[in-house]
This record gives C-alpha cells, sequence and structure tokens, in this order.
C-alpha cells in the first residue's frame, strides 16, 4: 500500500510538472508552440528598438550588436516585482540576412524574466507580445535609440487623454500612424493614446455643455426679470418711507 501511494505520489508530481510547463524544451512556461508562429518584421528600421503596436499587441526588433553578454531578458513591470514577458514568433536575424526562428533558440524563464540566448552578441532579436488596448508600457531591454509607432487613427497630443514620457524627441504623422522616436532610451517608457475622432466628440460634449448651460443661465435670469416685473405690478418694491399713499388727516 506504502509503494502504491509513492508512485501516485510520484505521478501527481509529474503531472503538476507538466502543467506548468517545466517539461518544456523551451524552459518552464514557455510555449513552444507560440515561439515558433510566424510573423513580418521590420529589419530595417534606423533605430536600435523598432516598436510597432496594432491592436492589442506589438511586434519589436532590437538590435543587439554591441549589447553585453548573450542572454538577452524580457519582462513586463509587476507591483513589487518584474514578471515573465510572454512572447510569441521570435526570430534571431544574423548580420548577413539569414533568419532563424525559435526552434533555433534557446528560450526559458529565469529570475522574473523570459530569457533569450542570443547565438551571438549582435545581429537583430524580433518578438511579438500582447499590449493593452490603448496603452504601453515598455521596459527599457536595450539603452539605445527608439521609434514606436502607434495604430491606426490613435493620438496622443491632448494631454487629457494622451501621454508619453520620457517625451519623445520626434513626433511625427506618417499616413493615419504616429511614430514616436526617441535619440536615447534609458528608463521604462509609458505611452497613453486615444483614438482620433475621440478628441472632435469631446469637443463635441464640451460644446453642447456650454451651450446648455448658457441656456440654463439664460433662462434663470429672464424668470428672475419676470419676477420682477411682477413684484413691481403689484406695489412689493416700493419703499416702506414712500409708498405713495396720502398721510391720514392732520398728519399732512
Amino acid at each position: 500500500m506504502a509503494r502504491k501511494r509513492l508512485v501516485l505520489a510520484v505521478l501527481a508530481l509529474a503531472a503538476m510538472a507538466a502543467l506548468a510547463g517545466c517539461t518544456s524544451p523551451f524552459g518552464g512556461g514557455v510555449s513552444e508552440e507560440r515561439l515558433n508562429e510566424n510573423a513580418t518584421y521590420e529589419w530595417n528600421a534606423s533605430t536600435d528598438a523598432y516598436v510597432n503596436v496594432t491592436g492589442g499587441q506589438y511586434k519589436a526588433v532590437y538590435d543587439v550588436s554591441g549589447y553585453e553578454g548573450t542572454e538577452f531578458e524580457l519582462w513586463r513591470p509587476g507591483i513589487e516585482s518584474r514578471n515573465p514577458l510572454p512572447i510569441s514568433a521570435l526570430k534571431y536575424r544574423y548580420p548577413n540576412g539569414t533568419t532563424v526562428t525559435a526552434e533555433n533558440l534557446t528560450v526559458e524563464e529565469s529570475g522574473g524574466a523570459t530569457v533569450v540566448t542570443l547565438p551571438r552578441s549582435e545581429g537583430q532579436v524580433a518578438f511579438t507580445t500582447r499590449t493593452d488596448e490603448k496603452s504601453l508600457v515598455l521596459p527599457s531591454y536595450l539603452e539605445g535609440s527608439y521609434e514606436v509607432v502607434l495604430p491606426e487613427n490613435m493620438r496622443v497630443g491632448f494631454p487629457l487623454f494622451g501621454r508619453v514620457s520620457p517625451g519623445a524627441d520626434e513626433r511625427t504623422l506618417e499616413g493615419d500612424r504616429v511614430h514616436l522616436r526617441f535619440d536615447e532610451l534609458t528608463r521604462t517608457l509609458n505611452v497613453q493614446w486615444y483614438l482620433a475622432r475621440d478628441l472632435w466628440l469631446f469637443a463635441g460634449l464640451v460644446a453642447l455643455l456650454g451651450v446648455v448651460g448658457t441656456a440654463g443661465v439664460a433662462y434663470y435670469v429672464y424668470q428672475i426679470r419676470q419676477l420682477e416685473r411682477k413684484r413691481e405690478d403689484l406695489g412689493l418694491d416700493m419703499s416702506g418711507d414712500d409708498d405713495g399713499r396720502d398721510p391720514p388727516p392732520g398728519m399732512g
């Protein structure tokens, strides 16, 4: 009976390990299927990092030429610590243009990060990951120049709805997309954007509230004037010293 319980305990531990992803050749919690998904990347960007944000995700390409070491760590900030960044469609491009997929790379989760072991301390590494629909929090995985492209028809110019911290060195509108460029990014980037038409809707709402408010004030003033006229007609606004009546006999 004791041996049977021991076997069951071992099987249970093995099942838990499998569910946790510990048996994956890519390391704990890393999905081989997702890592080998296909994606198209912008390899010819002029910046050290190029981040293309679309609906709910972004594609990033990092030039790791001159990067210290071969372990490229990716994480997302947590409340008290960092957490491994869930990535997909991982690719590495050698300086000569040869591109390899995740099946030729070593990926694992370690120290609160997704660690990609680079074949060389040069070339480019690219991946896809999720983000919020209208915001981006991007740690500075690599210090250097950055270009971030926002989704179509999104804007950051109105401070009440948009935010770029630290501020971009250059902001341009190319087609329907805003491009943010940073000459040197050394800390976490926070970007919040809004749909361009939302600003017009907000402006229309403010204008409508202004019209309603003005009409309300005008009606209030009109009511006061009407009340004053009625009081005057009833003689209620005449002073007590001169009420228009003759004094009693013998008092005049």
